[in-house]
């Protein structure tokens, strides 16, 4: 989001210039604060899912209704999200609930790449391990997941491949077959 002053991304080969280009070319982002950059909570469950997705879920400018209401009600069962109907506000939604419609309007899109954000922040261990296990499945599916995380816990559960990073530098990089415990691994970011 914030102007590049070197270096290229590609996807897939393609130059990613800007927010709009990383979209189409199969990117998903699951910022840190969702209430900021994640959701608009004074919009409903089912407008936060379709805001990624418009093409998916419109016809020449108009939301097909049905077709939304009933990829609203998939999602809600595939992801756990407690919410009474599809109109219901975000911002009345616990931090667990609220995590799980952002990741749900991103794997809508069925990305290429996911990048995670600190993903499992603010929300409580039930929806933590549901987060964790949807994460890992989009992983196994063969998507790039690329996962920001201070808690060692949750890299250890869901990482294959940890990248210490220090000052925009790679300072380390670990297998996580070759990581037993938490303690291991705060000792490797350390070195």
């Amino acid at each position: 989001m914030r102007k590049a002053t070197s270096g290229t991304i590609l996807i897939n080969g393609q130059k990613i210039r800007n927010i709009s280009d990383a979209i189409n070319a199969g990117a998903g982002f699951v910022p840190e604060d969702r209430r900021v950059s994640g959701l608009t909570v004074d919009h409903s469950y089912m407008e936060n899912l379709l805001t990624p997705n418009l093409k998916k879920f419109s016809s020449f400018g108009i939301i097909r209704t049905l077709f939304s209401k009933t990829r609203s009600l998939q999602a809600k069962k595939h992801f756990g999200i407690k919410v009474s109907h599809a109109d219901t506000l975000v911002r009345f939604l616990s931090g667990g609930n609220q995590q799980k419609i952002v990741l749900a309007k991103w794997l809508e899109r069925q990305p290429e790449l996911l990048i995670l954000d600190e993903p499992t922040i603010g929300v409580d261990i039930g929806s933590k391990s549901e987060l964790i296990a949807h994460i890992r499945a989009v992983a196994d599916a063969g998507s790039a997941v690329l996962m920001v995380s201070s808690e060692l816990e949750e890299l250890l559960g869901t990482c294959d491949k940890l990248l210490v990073l220090s000052s925009g530098k790679l300072k380390n990089e670990i297998s996580r077959i070759d990581i037993a415990s938490e303690e291991e691994l705060h000792h490797a970011i350390q070195q």
